[in-house]
């Protein structure tokens, strides 16, 4: 799971800059499968949460953040989406107290200013 997420974190950290004008589409079409799979693992039921918690949390949580204030309204709603399944998570992961502290104050400073 670690190795995927770190791979989806280089998907996400593109940045569509002027230099990547003409590959602007592509990249955020991308992004977007990659937020869709994300939602997908932490969703699933299939997969320990606390693993998913243990790797989500320090690799992507931050790029799934920034998401949020993208240009593109398909990439903002799967990121939302994507933030949407975090406090299950969080729960089913057994998660610790400062740990819930820091993801709820991320999610909150990711989220108000589209609010």
């Amino acid at each position: 799971i670690t190795s995927v997420l770190t791979h989806v974190k280089s998907i996400l950290n593109v940045d569509d800059d002027s230099k990547m004008r003409r590959n602007s589409a592509n990249s955020k079409s991308l992004k977007l499968e990659a937020l869709c799979l994300v939602r997908i693992m932490v969703s699933c039921k299939k997969h320990d949460p606390t693993h998913i918690k243990n790797a989500l949390l320090p690799i992507l949580l931050p790029e799934i953040c920034q998401c949020v204030k993208e240009d593109w309204y398909k990439v903002i709603a799967e990121a939302l989406r994507v933030l949407l399944e975090i406090p299950n998570l969080m729960i089913l992961g057994s998660a610790s107290k400062p740990e819930m502290d820091e993801v709820a104050n991320s999610l909150y400073v990711a989220i108000e200013p589209r609010l």
